[in-house]
């Protein structure tokens, strides 16, 4: 890119105590299984983190962790959801690390970023997945105002990859629809040559054997096999592709975008060798089809996810993101 953020300090200190018990109290009321978790943490350049679990899922909490600038004003809010496949991946930040992107320059123009945990395949699938979701959703609409000044008025949703995926399925998934979403290097359809037949750059690598990748927590072992026999759609939805191809459906933001669809940034790099930009390219005809408002940022260069906002000067994709935000939930 041809500048640098602010830096982001990356230093935490644990906060003393627990969560206010009167707000403790209140959210046990609600019976909704909001419990903030002792572990709120402070960053020295004045962004805080909070934990919450938003629902349990077979006796396992899922977090959300909400980053937001200290103080009571009330912020429209961002929706985080990771990459990883569905297979991997962490929800929680791992502030200043390259991975933050713009998020930083997100954060000091005072939006509250809330990165979502969910389950992850094959342990779970696909139908499981959205599940949380939506219900990571619910929790944002009946508690973010209460629990951290949340403007209800002004969500949009952001992910990369498999995050990307997620962020398109809220297009037509959850009530009521983001005001905006950003897809980087996503993609809107779940079947197709790139994801159902072995994949040429995955079969480069090492192969890997079976009782490999189904150990338990297999993780990236699981997902280049899922890879390298183009197995993926089948594992993490439970269903195959090549005799329930109309199943998928429901499953694929690209067959299901309407005129009422929200305003979605994609961004996408063109020698993406694990997401094809083509995935974005497919997504953006189907938002013009349909007289969709939308953006689509490309550059010839550059590589997957986070990968696309380094290189050469003159990459001011960061700089797009924040004006789609500010844009679209009106800073």
């Amino acid at each position: 890119m041809n500048r640098s953020y602010p830096p982001f300090v990356a230093v935490f200190l644990l906060a003393a105590g627990l969560v206010a018990g009167a707000q403790e109290k209140s959210a046990l009321d609600k019976g909704n299984g909001t419990v903030p978790i002792p572990n709120q943490k402070k960053a020295l350049s004045s962004v805080v983190e909070s934990t919450f679990v938003y629902k349990t899922a077979i006796g396992n909490p899922l977090n959300a962790y909400v980053y937001r600038l200290p103080g009571d004003t009330v912020q429209p809010v961002l929706v985080h959801f990771h990459p990883g496949a569905l297979i991997m991946g962490k929800a929680r930040f791992e502030m200043g690390g390259k991975a933050m992107g713009y998020k930083p320059e997100l954060l000091n123009s005072g939006y509250t970023i809330v990165s979502v945990e969910y389950r992850l395949a094959p342990a779970a699938k696909l139908a499981e997945i959205v599940e949380d979701v939506r219900d990571a959703w619910k929790w944002l609409h009946e508690n973010g105002a209460r629990l951290f000044h949340a403007d209800l008025a002004r969500v949009g949703v952001m992910g990369t990859s498999a995050g990307g995926y997620l962020a398109l399925m809220t297009g037509y998934c959850v009530t009521p629809r983001p005001k905006m979403i950003l897809s980087i290097s996503g993609y809107g359809d779940i079947v197709g040559d790139w994801y159902t037949k072995p994949d040429p750059f995955y079969c480069q690598k090492p192969m890997v054997r079976r009782e490999q990748a189904f150990r338990p927590n297999a993780g990236t072992e699981f997902y280049h096999d899922c890879r390298q026999n183009g197995l993926w759609p089948k594992e993490v939805s439970g269903h195959d592709p090549a005799t329930q191809p109309r199943w998928f459906d429901a499953w694929c933001p690209r067959r299901n975008v309407t005129k009422d669809y929200p305003p979605t940034m994609l961004v996408h790099a063109g020698k993406d060798d694990d997401v094809p930009c083509e995935r974005s390219v497919l997504m953006d005809k189907e938002l013009t089809a349909k007289g969709v408002e939308h953006q689509f940022a490309s550059r010839p260069d550059g590589g997957h996810g986070v990968l696309l906002f380094a290189g050469p000067p003159g990459n001011k994709i960061g700089e797009q993101i924040v004006a789609f935000v500010q844009k679209h939930l009106k800073r």
